[in-house]
């Protein structure tokens, strides 16, 4: 693996770039949160009537909250009402709690980033890795759903990246994407076959092949444990505090991208 970064720690110009980089992500992340499930949704009706019903016209056009560039300048705004945590505050249509959330924990890790690994490719590869679980996450969270259009991206990303023997070689990378997805494929299998349910979404298993191809086939094992010792204590804090019964249904991907975040902070 190529050593493409020093120990030395960043100037305090370059931290304080990487706040403003952080929350002006974070922004555009909060809309593609919102805007890329409204998306999807409406396109699977599209198609499913399309397919239903093949003689008769469903083609609309896809409303404002779908379409990235009018949803973010839909309306008439003064110009800092655009500005990273300032639009929360200071504008007449308040905006959601979870955006100024989004700009922080954007900024922070970017942040935490550069201080650990400097103005680097190690760094700049590990910001476009948190700028997209930090979406998956939030996507997963409220809608169980991993989008492939994020997913997928992820996963070429780290075989690119690692075609260069960034973070492993180019066939750890490739190995590990293709354990990552049947490993969780089987789990999921097995669990289908002795109970008849479902227990983990295909979109898990993207994302657990992305990771793969990221970090490599022998990450992969740490990056389960984890996402399962966690994952089950929140289950299990959840029903006894009899918010969920057990039953319900609640995201693993989050779980996954804990670990995984953890791992690219920690073991580089």
């Amino acid at each position: 693996m190529l050593q493409l970064y020093s120990n030395d720690k960043p100037q305090l110009a370059i931290l304080l770039i990487a706040i403003i980089v952080g929350l002006c992500v974070g922004k555009f992340l909060y809309y593609i949160i919102n805007m890329l499930p409204a998306k999807l949704m409406y396109t699977w009706k599209t198609d499913s009537q399309e397919f239903l019903f093949p003689n008769i016209d469903n083609k609309k056009k896809i409303n404002n909250s779908s379409n990235l560039w009018q949803y973010y300048f839909s309306n008439s705004l003064a110009w800092w009402c655009y500005l990273p945590i300032v639009d929360y505050f200071s504008c007449k249509k308040k905006s959601s709690i979870i955006l100024p959330i989004i700009e922080i924990l954007t900024s922070a890790c970017t942040f935490l980033i550069v201080y650990l690994y400097g103005v680097t490719v190690l760094s700049i590869a590990f910001c476009i890795l948190f700028w997209f679980l930090i979406p998956l996450a939030a996507i997963d969270i409220k809608t169980q759903l991993l989008p492939d259009e994020l997913t997928l991206t992820l996963l070429w990303i780290g075989l690119l990246i690692n075609s260069f023997d960034l973070l492993v070689t180019s066939q750890q990378a490739i190995i590990g994407s293709a354990v990552g997805y049947i490993s969780l494929w089987l789990v999921h299998m097995t669990f289908k076959f002795f109970t008849g349910k479902e227990g983990i979404g295909y979109g898990d298993f993207k994302l657990f092949a992305a990771f793969g191809a990221w970090f490599g086939v022998m990450k992969l094992p740490a990056i389960l444990l984890a996402a399962s010792i966690t994952g089950t204590l929140f289950g299990l804090t959840m029903i006894l505090l009899k918010k969920i019964t057990r039953s319900t249904a609640f995201p693993f991907g989050p779980f996954l991208i804990i670990a995984a975040a953890c791992i690219a902070m920690f073991s580089y």
